[in-house]
């Protein structure tokens, strides 16, 4: 007896990635003639994706403050702990 189910599954979730992977293609094409690739819901420039109008600003105030370390870091600047001592 031939086994139900597994083939049609398969072939399912190929058909729903192809769909994503379509509807991805189109919204990344509408955000690139937008000029809002690489800018997430809040305007904040995303890490690797493109150069957004948002993105140029951040380089220009990336002079302005040192870089904190993650959460739950060794080091914490608020306390007063530095790399120094």
């Amino acid at each position: 007896m031939a086994r139900r189910g597994k083939p049609e599954g398969n072939k399912r979730q190929r058909e729903r990635d192809k769909r994503r992977k379509k509807e991805e293609k189109a919204l990344r094409k509408k955000m690139r003639k937008e000029g809002t690739l690489g800018v997430d819901v809040d305007g904040e420039a995303e890490p690797g994706l493109g150069d957004g109008p948002v993105e140029s600003a951040v380089e220009e105030s990336a002079g302005e403050s040192p870089p904190t370390p993650p959460e739950g870091s060794i080091l914490d600047p608020e306390r007063g702990e530095t790399r120094e001592g």
